[in-house]
């Protein structure tokens, strides 16, 4: 078979996969593809920013929450019930920074979509191409009669 066999063709075929991965282009991290900013990260907000990076590496996501931790509201009913305790709905942001997200701890301010900027209380001033807003909700308990 004019120097190739069956052993040449496999060494061959189990070489393709490596090959086709270092074919793929590399996207720098100071480049990135867009800049997307999430507010929030209950839910919403800590869902959007990894699944942003997860589907494409290509976009810098950064996340801003005030808070460290994140309280689960799933599951909240066995706290009182006296089944679960409340430190084990506790979580934190440190899944999202292993995809690729940038976490900041400061509370988003002034928006101003013109320059698609947004200025936080720590005196950062972020720029973004795409806005995700997901504060959470907050209850007016006296907005209502009763």
């Amino acid at each position: 078979m004019n120097g190739f066999d069956r052993r040449t063709f496999l060494k061959a075929l189990a070489a393709a996969p490596a090959a086709s991965v270092l074919a793929i282009p590399r996207v720098h991290a100071s480049t990135p593809k867009a800049r997307v900013l999430v507010v929030g990260g209950g839910y919403g907000g800590a869902t959007a920013a990894k699944y942003l990076r997860v589907l494409d590496p290509a976009i810098a996501v950064t996340l801003v929450e005030r808070e460290t931790l994140y309280t689960s509201c799933p599951l909240s009913n066995e706290v009182i019930s006296g089944e679960r305790d409340i430190k084990t709905l506790e979580v934190g942001y440190d899944g999202l920074r292993r995809h690729g997200v940038e976490v900041l701890h400061d509370e988003a301010g002034q928006i101003d979509p013109v320059k698609k900027t947004v200025a936080t209380a720590g005196g950062k001033t972020l720029e973004y191409d795409a806005l995700v807003l997901s504060p959470g909700v907050d209850f007016d308990f006296g907005a209502l009669e009763g």
